[in-house]
């Protein structure tokens, strides 16, 4: 029995020794590996020392094997490897037998013993670098598949990953990061707003509310008002009288003063007064108004807006895009003044251009079109969209509200908002419209009575009509974006916008009642 096993042996290690030296490669690149009934020892040292790996064999392993029969049995190996590294090789070989390899860095020796079923499997630190993904998001997604005891650490600044775990468990997350570390399609967001807005005006007829609407009557011609001015001492008086017997005599009088009243009119005001010596005063009196007024209206006006936008943007799939031509209006704040020592300083007012509202901080004050579009590849020619566009004004008449005795004013913001999701085929249009704001206004006033007349009425009549129609609409154009796309020459094969928008044309109104010119293609009435 020796002798055949010694026999064994000796062709074993023939085996191996004839193919390195057949043509032996450098260590650790692919080579071929044939081992013919080679004991496990024996193929052990010789592949380590293939891999350039000082081992240390124990004892157990050289021992045969009691197997079922209760006869000992030598492990013997028989290996047909092609294109494998011997490092790969000699791990192979002992992962098969259950082995384990102990690297000793003290003695630059690796020991290779019989695996303890009942020990952990020990811990490897491996660093994997990343050429596209984000370190934190793979992250998140490789937690999922480790155990317990494994860590993973993402390096935000060299964009690697730490990664602490089995043998095995390196092998599973190295092969989920190559799927996972790929380049995200780049989609190119192309948006066209185009907003109109008209706002015809029709003024017509005569307005008498100048006159009836809040008229003012006084009586009299004036208001009278009187002044007293007094002498002291008084004028003197001379008296001549004739006696009895034909004398006469003359005597002087000063009284101790002279009170005179004079009185005047203010004209243009009612008024009336009672003079005890003179009667009524002014002698005319009648009733007085403000007089009549009249506005006479017959003007047509016409205001029509068109605003167009065409922003664009290249984003990577899944990530938001938002594409924006707004305006920040400022809302002022009055910001009370410190305490100091002689008082209160002064309040100051500040304008604020960052004004939000709700759970979700929305800018209120931020006015004009904003698109904000996440796209993403689906299937082999087509791209998701989540659109969210929002469409906000400043309305003309502000709030007013009297607080503490002080009229305060805030502006009034409004937003219109649309969310939704569609797929469109790569470079095709998709049409947002429907943000339609129309109204319209008729006033109408009259004197009764004299406003029904046929045809006189007109003259005691007026008729006011207004609209303020605002429309609009959005198109938005996804493309897929190639690595040929930046290459020139050749010019790119993209065509931007290559479905032209149609608008719809508005109903014209006729001369009568429009601000524009009379033409060939507008009527009279």
């Amino acid at each position: 029995m020796k002798t055949i096993t010694s026999f064994a042996v000796a062709v074993g290690i023939f085996a191996v020794i004839y193919n390195i030296a057949a043509g032996a490669a450098p260590v650790n690149e692919p080579t071929d590996i044939k081992l013919e009934d080679t004991p496990l020892d024996v193929a052990i040292q010789t592949i380590a020392e293939m891999a350039g790996v000082n081992v240390y064999i124990d004892q157990k392993i050289h021992n045969p094997v009691i197997g079922a029969d209760g006869h000992a049995h030598t492990n013997f190996v028989t290996l047909r490897w092609n294109s494998i590294t011997p490092t790969n090789a000699f791990k192979a070989l002992i992962n098969n037998y259950g082995l384990v390899a102990t690297f000793d860095q003290e003695t630059g020796v690796t020991k290779v013993t019989m695996k303890d079923i009942t020990a952990l499997e020990p811990l490897e630190v491996k660093t994997i670098s990343l050429k596209y993904a984000n370190p934190t998001n793979i992250v998140e997604a490789i937690k999922t598949v480790i155990g317990q005891r494994s860590r993973i650490i993402p390096d935000i600044r060299t964009s690697q990953l730490i990664v602490m775990a089995t043998q095995s468990e390196l092998t599973q997350i190295t092969n989920l990061i190559a799927e996972l570390d790929t380049p995200l399609t780049q989609i190119l967001i192309e948006a066209r707003f185009i907003e109109t807005s008209k706002n015809p005006k029709s003024l017509k007829g005569i307005d008498w509310a100048g006159t009836l609407g809040g008229q003012n009557f006084t009586f009299g011609n004036g208001i009278t008002t009187g002044q007293t001015d007094t002498q002291i001492p008084g004028t003197p008086e001379t008296s001549t009288s004739t006696l009895p017997s034909g004398r006469s005599t003359t005597s002087t009088l000063t009284p101790g003063y002279v009170s005179q009243t004079a009185l005047s009119t203010v004209l243009g005001a009612g008024g009336i007064s009672v003079d005890t010596s003179r009667g009524w005063f002014p002698h005319t009196a009648f009733l007085n108004a403000d007089g009549v007024k009249a506005v006479l209206s017959f003007l047509n006006t016409e205001n029509d807006i068109e605003s167009i936008a065409t922003p664009r943007a290249v984003t990577l799939e899944g990530n938001k895009v938002e594409l924006s031509v707004v305006q920040y209006i400022p809302v002022f704040e009055e910001e009370q003044g410190a305490l100091v020592a002689g008082g209160a300083q002064p309040p100051t007012v500040k304008p604020n251009y960052n004004l939000t509202v709700g759970e979700n901080q929305t800018p209120l004050n931020k006015v004009g079109v904003t698109l904000i579009v996440t796209p993403r590849v689906v299937g082999t020619n087509s791209i998701q969209l989540q659109l969210e566009p929002n469409i906000s004004v400043k309305e003309p008449i502000p709030e007013r509200l009297t607080l503490g005795g002080k009229i305060n004013e805030s502006p009034i913001f409004t937003h219109r908002t649309i969310t939704t999701l569609a797929t469109v085929p790569d470079q095709h249009t998709l049409v947002l419209g429907g943000l339609i704001n129309n109204s319209t206004t008729k006033t109408y006033s009259k004197v009764p009575l004299l406003g029904d007349i046929p045809i006189l009425g007109y003259l005691f009549r007026r008729d006011t009509k207004e609209g303020n129609k605002r429309n609009l609409i959005i198109f938005v154009t996804p493309t897929i974006v190639s690595e040929e796309d930046y290459q020139q020459p050749p010019a790119s094969t993209i065509n931007f916008l290559k479905t032209k928008p149609l608008d719809k044309p508005d109903i014209e109104d006729p001369a009568w009642d429009s601000g524009a010119p009379k033409d060939k293609t507008r009527s009279l009435f």
